[in-house]
């Protein structure tokens, strides 16, 4: 301990302590930051950390410039005076000019954990987030999320997707924080990320200046970026359009295949529905006609790509009315207010008539370009009226009114199989159609995210359900009440 105090007594010296706020011209009370990180310090105490005189936000900065992703900079945590317990936010208020989006990710280190075998520290918590290319970003991580109860973060302006992984930690365990820059592909440039303020606060900071300009066209392409292809009106994206289907018509579709898309040379038993077929050798696949079936599917088949609006109007440079022509372009995608420009180019393409356009010029595609079928999370609306195999995902998946960790629902509370039995009942329409291929009762649950141990994550909750008392009984059962005998099977003094 007493190197690493010697290590930040220059650090905790540069230390910049906002007590008090001064009143806007507006008469509006600026967010007070309870803690400044100071980049001086940093970059002292970093060696891929170069300082800089000039910033995206007109202010003294660091650039990170690691030699691979495995590099990290590192923050000081609670042990070296910095307040995580009474702050609610972590910021970094940053900007990269790498060639493509990266991926900023966070890790929370916890105190007392030591190196593995290669000498590499594990994080308790780590959160990814992508960071969108020459857009300056107000990374906002909620130390909320430190409990490892919620896997996605909330959409601030700006920033991309982002998850969170490990096992929970309190904000007084923070040891230190590491950053990382990532690469979202195989890429192999040199990463960069420049770094005009790290902070803590206890609300969420004000918002950055507006984008001048917009940063999306009003295609929904990167504006200020070129390449080889990019539409610049909407006469331009009707011939490229019109090129497309004139290659897809010169591709006939194989005389092999049966009407659900099997392999005509190689026949079994037809039962009128998909089915499994063992030949002592191999499971087969087998279409309601009884021929060999292959899925090769892509998901996620349909003429909607939202993104959202609400916390990012400043960087469209232009968005149509939400009403009349335009209205099917937008959605609201876990309570923001968000635009799909494909949906908003498909209209623009086929006018009023749009979804049978996109249907027709999609099938067609996909059996030119040899699928068999749509997979997972595609349009209902596509295969209900295009003649092609499918598989269907489930919506609603049961919930109870107390979660024991994350999403995982009271299974024993009485109301869970009525809620089940309930969820069922989707499937009634489409138990006669010969295209289906079988369905998906869900996908990627939280709770499964990560190794962890139901039981031990219900009991740390410490609230009363269903389930925990069926535990308790079952417990009481086992060692016929006797808590010795308990103590005794679980090592518990």
């Amino acid at each position: 301990m007493k190197h690493r105090q010697k290590r930040y007594r220059s650090f905790l010296l540069g230390v910049v302590w906002c007590l008090a706020a001064n009143i806007q011209l507006s008469g509006q009370l600026p967010v007070r930051p309870q803690y400044v990180y100071d980049l001086l310090s940093l970059s002292e105490h970093n060696p891929d950390c170069k300082q800089s005189q000039v910033s995206a936000a007109n202010q003294s900065s660091v650039v990170f410039q690691p030699g691979s992703s495995a590099v990290r900079m590192v923050l000081p945590g609670y042990d070296d005076g910095v307040p995580f317990d009474q702050a609610s936010y972590l910021v970094i208020d940053l900007i990269h000019h790498n060639p493509s989006s990266s991926i900023l990710l966070l890790e929370f280190r916890r105190k007392g954990d030591e190196p593995d075998e290669n000498n590499w520290i594990h994080s308790r918590i780590n959160a990814r987030i992508g960071v969108l290319p020459e857009l300056r970003t107000q990374i906002i991580f909620p130390l909320s999320y430190l409990n490892a109860q919620e896997v996605f973060l909330p959409r601030f302006p700006r920033q991309l997707k982002g998850t969170v992984g490990g096992k929970r930690m309190s904000a007084k365990e923070i040891d230190e924080v590491y950053l990382r820059i990532l690469h979202v592909d195989n890429a192999n440039y040199p990463l960069s990320m420049e770094i005009a303020g790290i902070q803590l606060t206890s609300r969420l900071p004000d918002p950055l200046p507006h984008v001048e300009g917009g940063w999306v066209d009003s295609l929904g392409q990167w504006a200020s970026k070129s390449w080889p292809g990019k539409i610049s009106q909407t006469k331009d994206l009707q011939k490229e359009v019109e090129i497309s289907h004139r290659k897809i018509n010169r591709k006939p579709l194989s005389d092999n295949r049966s009407a659900f898309m099997g392999f005509r040379k190689l026949q079994f038993d037809s039962t009128g529905f998909f089915h499994l077929h063992h030949d002592d050798l191999r499971w087969w696949l087998v279409d309601p006609a009884g021929y060999a079936y292959l899925s090769v599917a892509p998901t996620g088949v349909g003429p909607y790509s939202h993104g959202p609006i609400e916390t990012n109007p400043d960087l469209f440079s232009y968005l149509p009315p939400d009403t009349g022509y335009f209205k099917k372009a937008y959605a609201y995608r876990r309570d923001l207010k968000s635009i799909s420009y494909l949906t908003l180019n498909l209209i623009r393409l086929y006018g009023e008539n749009w979804e049978r356009g996109w249907q027709n010029a999609t099938q067609k595609l996909l059996k030119g370009l040899g699928f068999t079928g749509t997979g997972n999370w595609s349009d209902p609306l596509f295969y209900q009226n295009v003649s092609m195999p499918y598989v269907y995902p489930m919506r609603g998946f049961p919930s109870t009114k107390i979660n024991l960790f994350r999403d995982f629902p009271d299974v024993f509370d009485p109301a869970y199989e009525k809620s089940c039995m309930h969820f069922a009942t989707q499937l009634k329409t489409l138990a006669n159609d010969q295209m289906m291929i079988g369905y998906f009762l869900g996908n990627e649950p939280h709770w499964a995210f990560g190794d962890f141990n139901l039981a031990r994550e219900m009991l740390y909750k410490n609230q009363n359900s269903y389930t925990r008392n069926k535990l308790i009984t079952w417990l009481n059962e086992r060692y016929n009440g006797d808590i010795m005998l308990f103590s005794a099977a679980w090592e518990i003094d």
